[in-house]
């Protein structure tokens, strides 16, 4: 990846379109498919997005599952913005250095 790739410059447009201000994505890893997940650090807080290609990767079930846990009150990472078209999302909020797992055992005191 390339900061003059074309899928990674409409990403940083579309960041800074929701942000209200340019921010510097870092690609932190990715998976067996198609998406891709950056870092976004703005007004230190820490964001995870996600990217992939909407002919290849259909993002729309995930969101919308993350909709029905939230509403079911589950402790989920929140997805707080969903290009469709784009087929990007800024997932959640972020917790540098933090495994969920180890967030869900302190809540739950197990």
């Amino acid at each position: 990846m390339t900061h003059c790739e074309p899928r990674f410059i409409c990403l940083c447009r579309y960041l800074a379109n929701y942000f209200g201000m340019a921010v510097e994505p870092s690609l932190i890893s990715g998976d067996a498919s198609f998406r891709r997940y950056f870092r976004v650090e703005v007004q230190a807080k820490s964001y995870i997005v996600v990217d992939s290609p909407p002919a290849l990767v259909n993002n729309i079930p995930f969101v919308r599952l993350s909709e029905r846990y939230l509403e079911a009150d589950l402790n989920v990472p929140t997805v707080i913005d969903f290009d469709e078209e784009r087929n990007s999302m800024i997932h959640f909020l972020d917790l540098p250095g933090v495994l969920m797992l180890t967030v869900w055992k302190i809540g739950n005191n197990l």
